[in-house]
């Protein structure tokens, strides 16, 4: 039972993945310049853009791997209404962190 419906789980799991980067660029002050620092300052930079990079990669697989499959297996209301739900924001997030990430790689 929990199988057949699995691919309903993949879509709310790619919005909620996209909370990682904002709530990490919240704590990254407090880890790096707090009372006690656990983070040392020449590691911030690879810990931002590895942290940008992670969530934003997964959102967007994420998100396609949840379109496509509630396109093929669920009824196409259930389906367009959990995509523009989910996978759209997702996918914006996703892109606009990756974007964050390849300007701190100086790619952009």
């Amino acid at each position: 039972m929990i199988k057949s419906h699995a691919h309903l789980l993949l879509a709310p799991t790619a919005l909620l993945s996209q909370a990682i980067p904002a709530g990490l660029m919240y704590l990254t002050p407090q880890l790096v310049y707090g009372h006690n620092p656990t983070l040392a300052e020449d590691r911030l930079w690879l810990f931002s853009v590895t942290w940008l990079m992670l969530p934003a990669l997964y959102g967007l697989f994420a998100g396609c791997r949840a379109s496509y499959l509630m396109l093929t297996r669920s009824h196409p209301a259930l389906a367009w209404t959990m995509i523009i739900a989910f996978c759209v924001p997702a996918w914006m997030q996703a892109v606009f962190y990756l974007h964050a990430a390849l300007v701190f790689l100086a790619w952009v």
